[in-house]
């Protein structure tokens, strides 16, 4: 068996940076061709790019045989000589799922030009994407922290927005919650925690938890309780909405 590697190296795209690219150029270091034994023979595998739609454009490294009959994913560590590939993983040209992929290239220089190329697009799009969290997050931000509600005692907040690329890739907080004024602790999960997968309401339990403020409201019976339930159901998602919107 044999092993190529890469003479040539650049800068490597960083891994995360994009979902559509989950290749980096092709470096030191970088195997590129490997041979293994198959049914008894010398089999030699050379690394192409190919793109795969699966949602969007997604541009990988596979290998692909010199005969054109076989394909993989990479090798491994191990084996008797130190390298291999697990035989389940070797499949055929002709098989249904190597119909999901477009080769692009087996050209090292060329991958290399290609992959350079996207990661300059991608780059500039994440870019524009974080700007837009960004502005977005400040949006969020502007908008009051304290809503009124129909019921005295009863008010809407807004906790802070957040955006940390580092930590996660969407914003945190903006969330609306239901609070009793002038009280310190409000339920985390906010009104939805009185609502059901199906959009059902738990409604013994929303009056347990408010049912005295909506009484000083005049908010009584069951179906006064019932009713001003849909009235901050109402409220809740039309501030949710007004979040989303920002």
């Amino acid at each position: 068996m044999n092993l190529t590697i890469a003479e040539n190296g650049n800068n490597q795209y960083k891994k995360g940076e994009n979902d559509m690219l989950k290749v980096r150029k092709i470096q030191n270091g970088d195997g590129i061709n490997f041979t293994i034994i198959h049914n008894y023979k010398p089999v030699n595998f050379k690394v192409t790019l190919v793109e795969r739609n699966f949602l969007t454009k997604v541009y990988e490294f596979i290998f692909i045989s010199e005969c054109g009959k076989y394909w993989t994913y990479s090798a491994y560590s191990g084996g008797n000589t130190g390298f291999g590939i697990d035989l389940y993983s070797i499949c055929e040209t002709s098989g249904e799922r190597f119909q999901d992929y477009k080769i692009i290239s087996d050209d090292i220089e060329e991958i290399n030009e290609i992959v350079a190329e996207l990661t300059l697009k991608d780059e500039k799009k994440r870019e524009e994407q974080l700007k837009e969290l960004y502005e977005k997050t400040d949006r969020i931000n502007k908008l009051p922290n304290t809503f009124e509600t129909p019921f005295k005692g009863l008010v809407f907040i807004r906790d802070e927005a957040e955006f940390n690329p580092v930590q996660s890739s969407y914003i945190r907080g903006g969330k609306i919650y239901l609070k009793r004024v002038n009280e310190k602790y409000f339920n985390i999960e906010g009104l939805r925690y009185y609502t059901t997968r199906n959009d059902g309401r738990k409604l013994k339990m929303f009056e347990r938890a408010y049912g005295d403020i909506l009484s000083n409201n005049g908010y009584k019976t069951r179906k006064e309780i019932s009713n001003a339930f849909d009235i901050l159901l109402k409220q809740n998602k039309e501030l949710e909405q007004m979040v989303k919107d920002a």
